[in-house]
């Protein structure tokens, strides 16, 4: 995932015992939720901003009319800094963040306040009638930046996907057009992995050597290793096996697993079914709660339309005709071969 770069790549100089953090979360700008809530490329706008304490901070609500000093006084805990960030700048980063930290000790002053963060030495502001600093430092302004309206927000998801695919090209993913894909923050890729244009990967796990061709979805999945995702194939809540194939335009979704070598045709759809290993899946067929044992087959435009209380099953080395109708309950035996155009019912 991306925030493993800041989570494992970002030396810490501050004493984190020294340092307790609070993100103020603030509702900016007319959007149809609240604005922290917001999801902005695979997390939340208040959860980047958490990502990017060194330690794990408090969160506290700020409305408008509301004091920050009476807010965060009574989380104030007894570490000797309080770092205190707000939830509508979701580009500080970890790096920034630890930045800012170190400027304010060094300048050993009660309060530091920056264009949109505060470092407080905790044991002044537990007893302070107000905010004062003489100084507002601009450090960091652009990461600082505040995301208040709709243009804002563009601008902020546009440059979180780009530190995304940066994060990953430099961890040796094979991403064809950078411009042209979607990665969002809580999906990890291996080294070696391909992204095609115009796929959308979300919440996922791609494995090394993996291949995921142009216009593909995959979305709270996994795809294993040297697995192949055809363009325009849809991969949702489910799981593809190492050295499996999914076919052109095919769609895999609700809790299906594609064992290994498994080959699926163009245009088939999988729906709460599952492989074991190997065998094939035929150009236009549809395949709702069905199981399928090692090395079964089946044939083109064919329909294995299980129940939810009642699969269809087909055994080990079984195959099915082209255009075959099975429906809940039937069972294929092992080796069985059914003839085409033949329709089971139980």
């Amino acid at each position: 995932m991306y925030e493993l770069l800041e989570e494992t790549e970002v030396s810490v100089k501050t004493n984190n015992n020294n340092l307790d953090a609070i993100v103020l979360l603030v509702d900016s700008g007319n959007f149809s939720k609240k604005s922290y809530d917001i999801n902005l490329v695979g997390a939340s706008m208040y959860n980047w901003v958490a990502r990017a304490c060194p330690v794990k901070p408090t969160l506290a609500s700020l409305n408008n009319e509301d004091e920050i000093l009476d807010t965060i006084r009574p989380l104030l805990k007894n570490s000797e800094y309080t770092l205190v960030l707000f939830s509508d700048t979701p580009l500080i980063t970890a790096s920034g963040v630890n930045e800012l930290v170190d400027f304010a000790i060094k300048k050993d002053l009660p309060v530091v306040n920056f264009t949109r963060a505060y470092v407080f030495k905790t044991s002044y502001i537990k007893s302070a009638l107000g905010l004062y600093s003489v100084n507002k430092f601009d450090n960091l302004a652009g990461e600082m930046t505040r995301v208040k309206d709709v243009d804002s927000l563009i601008t902020a998801s546009r440059i979180l996907q780009n530190r995304i695919i940066n994060f990953h090209l430099k961890n040796g993913v094979n991403i064809v057009s950078p411009q042209h894909t979607f990665i969002d923050s809580m999906s990890c890729i291996d080294a070696g992995a391909t992204i095609e244009p115009f796929t959308k990967i979300s919440n996922s796990k791609i494995s090394k050597n993996a291949k995921v061709y142009a216009g593909s979805v995959v979305s709270d999945s996994v795809i294993g290793e040297n697995a192949i995702i055809k363009s325009g194939a849809k991969i949702i809540g489910s799981v593809v096996k190492d050295n499996a194939i999914v076919g052109l335009n095919s769609s895999v979704v609700n809790k299906s697993v594609i064992g290994e070598e498994t080959i699926i045709s163009a245009n088939v759809i999988v729906d709460n079914s599952s492989t074991i290993f190997g065998g094939k899946i035929g150009t236009n067929s549809i395949l709702i709660n069905a199981k399928l044992a090692k090395d079964a087959n089946i044939g083109v435009c064919c329909k294995c339309l299980g129940s939810v209380t009642s699969d269809v099953k087909i055994g080990a080395g079984a195959s099915v005709g082209d255009n075959c109708s099975l429906f809940a309950g039937v069972y294929l035996k092992a080796d069985y071969t059914l003839e085409p155009n033949k329709t089971l019912r139980v």
